[in-house]
């Protein structure tokens, strides 16, 4: 029990640093785009497996975190755009995880261009982004969060605890900076 109750003061300290620190960004503009008062459509958008940090650079393949700022902002247009086509009253967003590269194995941790931390950081915030934009797009946006297993913070599956993922840390933040999150 006592354990339980360090973990959690120290989540919840977290978290407080991580509100004191949102609290000092910009706040996003919100406008909702064209759509009909009596559309009852709904729609599904599954956003995951980023692995942003990673950098490969091969015969078959390149990507870094420029290329996947680029590929999640191309989702995130094509979504609206459809949505738009179908005139989407209600976006249900799945959020499955592995926005990380993350630590769970050594080979892993020699690609990445950022460290786990910053990792978790800026695609807290490049997700809050976009949900942003859907939000200005879709009159109800509705959103849905899984843990993945590359953003866990010990590299041994045996050993893993779902409260020691830094993607209950991205989630927390993309709650408080965007306000969805269910």
């Amino acid at each position: 029990r006592r354990t339980k109750l360090r973990e959690e003061a120290r989540f919840e300290q977290i978290i407080d640093v991580l509100k004191n620190n949102i609290d000092q960004l910009e706040t996003p503009n919100v406008t909702y785009g064209k759509y009909s008062q009596e559309s009852k459509t709904s729609a599904i958008a599954i956003f995951g497996d980023v692995h942003y940090g990673i950098k490969t650079d091969n015969v078959l393949n390149y990507y870094d975190t420029q290329v996947s700022k680029d590929k999640i902002n191309n989702w995130c247009n094509k979504v609206i755009k459809y949505c738009t086509k179908d005139n989407v009253n209600t976006l249900h967003l799945a959020l499955t995880g592995d926005f990380v590269s993350g630590l769970i194995h050594c080979g892993l941790r020699c690609q990445q261009e950022e460290d786990v931390i910053t990792q978790s950081i800026e695609i807290s915030e490049i997700i809050s982004e976009q949900i942003v934009k859907l939000k200005s797009a879709v009159p109800n946006l509705k959103v849905y969060g899984v843990y993945g297993n590359h953003a866990r913070a010990v590299a041994q599956k045996s050993e893993n605890l779902n409260s020691e993922n830094f993607e209950r840390m991205i989630y927390e933040f993309i709650k408080v900076r965007t306000g969805v999150l269910s």
